[in-house]
């Protein structure tokens, strides 16, 4: 009886140093559960505070960059337009100078159909001289 004493005895010496140990451990346990419920709460908290920094700051930059592709697109708008008038000029020159060649070309043309002409009309004048007289209408005027 000694013994099942002895091994009664040894059971609950060892039983409450289990429990003392399990009770300690889940103490334990419930620190780290503690600190790691804050370091979370701590950390998403800061993580939430990048995000709205974060989030307001691309706000802003969008904002920005809807400003600067507007005032982008009105210098593009401002050089189209710019390159569009000088291609214009450049064209209208261009047909200007075609038409003032066309009409030179003409105006010579012209020019050598009327001495042509004229010169053939002198030497049929010369091949064909006038028989004398008055010129004018004949019959002159009447008298009422």
């Amino acid at each position: 009886m000694a013994e099942a004493e002895d091994k009664i005895q040894t059971e609950n010496v060892v039983n409450a140093q289990t429990k003392e140990f399990l009770l300690k451990k889940i103490n334990i346990l419930h620190e780290e559960i503690s600190k790691w419920e804050l370091k979370y709460d701590t950390d998403i908290g800061d993580l939430d505070h990048k995000i709205e920094t974060r989030t307001k700051e691309r706000e802003e930059l969008l904002v920005k960059l809807q400003d600067l592709r507007g005032r982008r697109q009105i210098e593009l708008d401002k050089e189209r337009e710019i390159r569009e008038e000088a291609e214009l000029k450049k064209r209208n020159a261009i047909a200007e100078k075609a038409l003032s060649k066309r009409q030179n070309l003409a105006a010579k043309v012209i020019q050598r159909e009327m001495r042509n002409y004229l010169k053939r009309a002198a030497e049929f004048a010369a091949a064909n001289p006038k028989k004398g007289g008055k010129g004018g209408k004949k019959g002159g005027k009447k008298k009422k």
